[in-house]
C-alpha cells in the first residue's frame, strides 16, 4: 500500500514539474515577443528621424 502511494505521490510531482516546464516556456517566448516588439517600435521611431 505504501508503494501505491508513493508512486502516486511521484507522479503527481512529475505532472508539477512538467506544467512548471511549459510556464516557463511559455513565459520565455512571450518576453521575446514583447522584445521583438520594443526593438521594432525602436526601430521604426529612429528610421522616422
Amino acid at each position: 500500500m505504501a508503494e501505491g502511494t508513493k508512486a502516486e505521490e511521484s507522479a503527481h510531482g512529475f505532472a508539477e514539474a512538467a506544467i512548471q516546464e511549459v510556464k516557463a516556456a511559455s513565459l520565455e517566448k512571450e518576453g521575446i515577443a514583447k522584445a521583438n516588439v520594443i526593438k521594432a517600435t525602436g526601430q521604426a521611431e529612429t528610421s522616422r528621424s
